[in-house]
């Protein structure tokens, strides 16, 4: 079995700047977070020294999932909003999302296009912001 990177990517409420890590619901104070490590470990012989864990308030309608494949200039491909574009066709906007189990792309014109064989297209270019 396939080892799948669990990560979400949403805005910041307060800059709208991207941010990657793991989503939660902070019922204590009634926002969605996005946690992301600054690269401190702790040693065994002071595990409470210092902040390992930064916690960014995120835009819930802003926040897409790791979809585990990568665009053709190898960035990481979220599900969400996305520009699409097609040589010889033109581009509009489209959306990442689960269809039947599977990751799509869906287009209000054409339906369901299967994310993976969408990546693997030469004349098909996929922008996220």
């Amino acid at each position: 079995m396939e080892n799948r990177e669990i990560l979400f990517r949403g805005q910041k409420s307060d800059s709208k700047e991207w941010v990657e890590g793991l989503l939660f619901f902070s019922h204590g104070t009634g926002e969605w977070k996005i946690t992301t490590s600054n690269g401190w470990v702790p040693s065994y012989s002071n595990p409470d020294e210092g902040e390992s864990t930064v916690y960014h308030n995120v835009d819930y309608k802003s926040v897409g999932q790791f979809t585990n494949l990568l665009n053709k200039d190898e960035s990481k491909i979220f599900s969400g909003k996305i520009r699409l574009d097609i040589k010889g066709i033109g581009g509009g906007d489209a959306e990442i999302v689960i269809h039947e189990g599977c990751w799509m792309i869906y287009i209000e014109s054409q339906g369901y296009l299967p994310l993976i064989k969408a990546i693997q297209r030469d004349d098909m270019t996929i922008t996220q912001e």
